[in-house]
């Protein structure tokens, strides 16, 4: 995040130089509707009038406004997403740009997931707290993180493997070989280091964007359609019959990688009933004061806001001082 905010600030002096150079246009009516038209421009505008009203009025402002010291998610962060919100939206105007952005979300998180590798075979020099060899967290330092990062990654990586293999039908040079080859190469270290991370909850979203991938690439062949259709039911009737109490399914939870995902319903133990008892506090401090419940007490406080309302049964099921500084939701934690 310190690297996004720096690159944030260069990403809004460049745009200063270019309007410097080509001029602003001239603010009107009309203009500003077209660009609030845009999709998810209103939203964002609405977000961060939000997260700046709940700093202003925050009860820790300057947590809030810098970030805490584990996740600097204050305003000045979310003013960093916006700014490359913004720059995307204001700048990317051709299909070479999107080629060259989608590229630069791709290649990073080979590095990262190669990372994971090393974890898992206990190769990596770095001190971490955690036991990263069990379930491997990469250069993010959580098994949750680095997942749903590397899924958000992986339906890109799809359709460029894709895209290079249609290359390589009608051009079978060297180069296309070998780009259809590195494209291979990243999709397998990805998958893997999601596997690795043994995280739930990135792995059905992995799931629900490989389909969604899928269904766009077939979109116009019907018995592959359903087909999809077909396997996505299957999966999800397996999930579910998975994770049913006394399913003839329960030895599976035993096995190693896929045993996790027979833990999705699971609230009396573990991991889940943890999460079950932080969102009822999160419930009950939601609900303690009317006027906070409009504006928020600010981001980044929770662990100090939480403290009245931490369930007792919690205490006996985590360290006890230890108080959440997240929800494990995100709709709570908004």
């Amino acid at each position: 995040l310190t690297l996004l905010r720096s690159l944030a600030w260069l990403m809004l002096t460049a745009a200063l130089v270019v309007w410097g150079q080509a001029g602003l246009p001239r603010p009107t009516l009309a203009r500003a509707r077209a660009w609030l038209a845009t999709p998810l421009v209103a939203p964002v505008l609405a977000m961060t009038a939000a997260v700046a009203l709940s700093t202003a009025l925050s009860r820790l402002p300057n947590l809030s406004l810098w970030g805490s010291y584990n996740r600097l998610q204050g305003l000045y962060t979310w003013s960093a997403y916006v700014v490359l919100f913004g720059a995307i939206v204001l700048f990317l105007r051709d299909r070479a740009q999107l080629e060259r952005l989608v590229l630069a979300i791709i290649l990073p998180s080979l590095p990262i997931a190669l990372y994971a590798v090393v974890q898992r075979f206990g190769q990596d020099p770095m001190p971490w707290l955690g036991n990263v060899t069990r379930r491997v967290a990469s250069t993010m330092g959580n098994s949750i993180f680095v997942a749903a990062y590397l899924i958000m990654v992986v339906p890109l990586t799809w359709m460029r493997l894709v895209q290079a293999y249609r290359r390589l039908e009608a051009d079978e040079s060297t180069a296309a070989v070998l780009r259809l080859a590195g494209y291979i190469v990243m999709a397998v270290v990805q998958l893997l280091a999601i596997v690795l991370s043994q995280s739930r909850g990135p792995f059905l979203g992995l799931l629900t964007g490989l389909a969604l991938t899928l269904l766009l690439l077939l979109a116009h062949h019907r018995r592959a359609l359903r087909g999809l259709l077909a396997a996505g039911l299957a999966v999800a009737a397996f999930l579910v019959a998975f994770n049913l109490p006394g399913s003839p399914l329960a030895p599976l939870r035993d096995v190693p990688y896929l045993g996790r995902l027979g833990q999705i319903l699971q609230t009396e133990s573990g991991t889940g009933k943890v999460r079950v008892l932080i969102w009822g506090g999160a419930k009950d401090l939601f609900l303690s004061d009317p006027q906070r419940m409009v504006i928020g007490h600010g981001p980044e406080t929770m662990h100090i806001v939480y403290n009245p309302f931490y369930p007792a049964e919690l205490g006996s099921l985590e360290s006890r001082n230890a108080s959440p500084d997240r929800s494990h939701n995100e709709t709570w934690d908004m």
